[in-house]
């Protein structure tokens, strides 16, 4: 009798701690969602032609441009992974050393920035930010 007890017991305990929550809320509830994402280059200097790399998921275009430097790419479906990427080169001709900030937005709140020392040495930079 007892034998049947420990087991009824274990049965009820092993549904109880087996079953998952409904009201578990996890972020991958939020995807595929509709995004607008912002990709610029900001300096103080002339740098002369720019040759910027905007990247999502594996679909690339390459931009000439000169600073400020933007680009828009709306109503973008993003899911847990996309991937972005933004790449400055400065390798059209002499150099001048300056300072250049990069920054990605997604739906205008900035999610990835950093200013580099853009120099003959370090002429090639770039951010990335990954959906999660």
């Amino acid at each position: 009798m007892k034998l049947n007890n420990f087991l009824v017991m274990g049965l009820i305990l092993f549904t109880f701690f087996s079953c998952k929550s409904d009201d578990d809320s996890t972020s991958q509830s939020e995807y595929p969602k509709t995004v607008n994402i912002k990709f610029e280059v900001l300096s103080e200097t002339n740098a002369g032609v720019l040759t910027i790399t905007t990247t999502i998921d594996n679909d690339s275009q390459e931009h000439l441009g000169s600073f400020p430097f933007s680009f828009a790419a709306t109503q973008q479906e993003a899911t847990i992974g996309t991937y972005i990427k933004l790449t400055y080169y400065n390798g059209n001709g002499p150099l001048e050393e300056h300072e250049a900030e990069l920054r990605i937005y997604v739906n205008d709140e900035i999610v990835s920035s950093e200013t580099f020392s853009v120099s003959e040495s370090n002429n090639l930079v770039f951010i990335e930010y990954t959906f999660q």
